[in-house]
């Protein structure tokens, strides 16, 4: 990207040269973007169905193990059905105290399946502050796991998953209508403001500041400030996790993304604080929220002859209750083609794996990635994305881009222009 010089200063002092200097850079795109249409669907009506499979049998397993439901007769409507509805919620989120007057305790409270959950995963958490490492498992594999370890937290979050769909399956449904295709024009630009210099003994140091603006707002953003030298690099502002850092994405299509289907679902994207150090094809990552957060990630990446491989872990908390990801990557060049393949374990979004070949074949470059979700929940789909794109680059930062993306239902396209300056 060409950078335009506004100011330079320059310092000959006898220890050393200390010089900053201000610049500018920018891109905009212009183009058509296409949403596809999603058909709409009917309401489905709640109900519990009989048989070693449906739902009472999944019910009386989660909610009902020491007084079963009858099985062999469906329940369709009526009190009986919201009456188990309000069992199973309660199942999920406990029950409160109840007080026949503001002294005298009627019931005390119900802890449900996401307090069992928050408690492992507190205890795992001690664990690792106190002694660097999660509790063992040491339980048999018929055996509930290792309170704390994490087994443990993995099946109490599988059992708050199973809950939930449960819920969804015999709550019922609105009607959802159809969503109509569209195609409208787009654009957007950028300009980035970035200052930067050099102490005398020689920390580099910069800062930026991005004036965007698209068809949907106007924006300024402080980007990010940062330090550097031998000891490493360390970045305040809008940055991703170290786990992004480390694993990425696979290839995207389009001028604009088309959707970023390819994206992998990283938690602390957009962390406050960024730390690496590189020592020969090694770069290690550490990240973290503010300073009374509990987000944090840590990654590594290694990369020789074409080959580069990551792995990233990362924390934080949603609604009170933590959420972990696990990740890893593998990528290897060969001349101007290129193949990555991505895997993401989250507590939040279930199993993620994803693959791309992107190759350059003169001013021509083409893309295409599939990426699938499986979700935490044992009841719901696995959702499918993947997509082709293909750019010709023009010269002088200029190039023609377009892609097309198949994202869970709903197909999505552009076709414009990038420049960069």
């Amino acid at each position: 990207m060409k950078k335009v010089l506004l100011a330079t200063t320059a310092l000959a002092l006898s220890a050393g040269v200390a010089y900053a200097e201000v610049s500018l850079s920018g891109s905009a795109r212009m183009g058509l973007v296409h949403t596809g249409k999603v058909a709409g669907s009917a309401a489905v009506a709640g109900g519990m169905t009989a048989g070693a499979t449906g739902t009472i049998a999944r019910y009386n397993t989660i909610v009902a193990p020491s007084a079963l439901l009858d099985d062999t007769t469906a329940i369709e409507s009526g009190a009986a059905l919201q009456g188990h509805i309000n069992a199973l919620k309660a199942k999920i989120n406990g029950t409160p105290a109840v007080y026949s007057n503001p002294t005298t305790l009627a019931s005390a409270p119900v802890p449900g399946l996401k307090d069992a959950l928050a408690a492992a995963q507190a205890t795992r958490d001690t664990a690792i502050r106190n002694t660097g490492a999660p509790i063992a498992n040491i339980a048999a594999a018929n055996q509930a796991p290792t309170a704390g370890s994490d087994a443990d937290v993995a099946a109490k979050a599988k059992a708050v998953a199973d809950a939930e769909a449960l819920l969804a399956a015999i709550s019922g449904t609105a009607a959802v209508a159809e969503t109509a295709a569209t195609t409208r024009m787009e654009y957007r630009t950028r300009i980035v403001l970035t200052g930067s210099g050099e102490t005398d003994s020689g920390l580099s140091y910069s800062a930026s500041l991005r004036v965007a603006d698209s068809t949907t707002k106007t924006s300024v953003d402080a980007l990010s400030v940062n330090i550097s030298g031998a000891f490493g690099s360390l970045t305040f502002g809008a940055s991703s996790s170290a786990a992004e850092y480390a694993v990425g994405d696979i290839a995207g299509v389009g001028y604009t993304g088309v959707g970023f289907g390819n994206d992998t679902s990283f938690l602390s994207n957009g962390a406050l604080a960024v730390y690496s150090y590189t020592a020969g094809g090694v770069t290690v990552y550490a990240s973290a929220g503010q300073i009374d957060s509990d987000t944090f990630s840590i990654g590594a990446s290694y990369s020789a002859d074409g080959l580069s491989i990551g792995a990233g872990h990362e924390s934080t908390k949603t609604a009170g209750v933590s959420v972990k990801t696990s990740s890893a990557s593998a990528s290897y060049a060969m001349g101007d083609t290129k193949v990555k393949v991505v895997y993401l374990d989250s507590d939040l979004v279930g199993k993620q794996t994803g693959v791309s070949v992107a190759s350059t074949m003169g001013a021509v470059s083409v893309a295409a990635y599939y990426q699938s979700t499986d979700p935490v929940a044992v009841a719901a789909k696995s959702v499918n994305n993947y997509g082709v794109g293909a750019s010709y680059d023009l010269g002088g930062g200029a190039a023609i881009k377009g892609g097309i993306a198949k994202l869970g239902k709903q197909t999505r396209a552009d076709l414009g222009m990038t420049f960069s300056f």
